[in-house]
């Protein structure tokens, strides 16, 4: 019996830093304070699908494609015919295509410009001429698969003074291709829009 308490007198210390361990540990696990455990406290994985509870969470707590499509709706009524639009503004087109130094239109490709509406009395100058629409406005571009070089086309309307130098009298617009790099008027296939 003495050397039971010569044990606990030599060893009195250490029991009490044990007790005081012991008891602090199942104090702590028993009594945290509420909302006390954030994000910086779990571990990565401490949190399985087991320790969620059912239907707490929502559709953004996911990424795209994590959860299951639903299965697809009735079809909805079908809505009201739309208005039709009205026919375009263009009161003629005309697709060129320029060969050999010949200017031909193109019918598949073209609306109220036939070939004798077109004239070609110079190198890269395009006359149009007898159209039973006065033009007002008008757009020309290069026909992409003509050439490789760098080429514009540029329309011009009576009574421009260049118009009616290029080609006379009466005309109703002129179109005239250039070849940038040449700085010169060039012969080539183009687009043209008239209103």
């Amino acid at each position: 019996m003495s050397r039971l308490i010569g044990h606990m007198r030599g060893n009195a210390i250490a029991y009490l830093a044990l007790f005081i361990a012991l008891g602090g540990t199942g104090y702590a696990a028993m009594r945290l304070p509420k909302n006390s455990v954030g994000t910086a406290q779990l571990k990565n994985g401490a949190v399985t699908a087991a320790k969620v509870k059912s239907h707490s969470l929502l559709g953004s707590d996911f990424k795209v494609g994590q959860l299951p499509s639903g299965a697809t709706g009735p079809a909805g009524a079908q809505g009201p015919k739309g208005d039709t639009g009205a026919p375009g503004s263009a009161l003629a087109y005309a697709h060129v295509v320029v060969k050999g130094g010949t200017a031909t239109v193109d019918p598949t490709r073209s609306s109220n410009v036939v070939q004798a509406n077109v004239s070609h009395p110079a190198t890269g100058v395009f006359c149009f001429s007898g159209m039973p629409f006065t033009p007002h406005n008008a757009v020309a571009s290069i026909d992409a698969a003509a050439s490789i070089e760098p080429l514009i086309a540029s329309v011009g309307l009576p009574p421009d003074e260049a118009v009616l130098a290029a080609c006379g009298s009466p005309v109703q617009a002129v179109v005239a291709t250039l070849n940038l790099n040449k700085k010169s008027n060039e012969d080539v296939s183009f687009y043209v829009e008239l209103n």
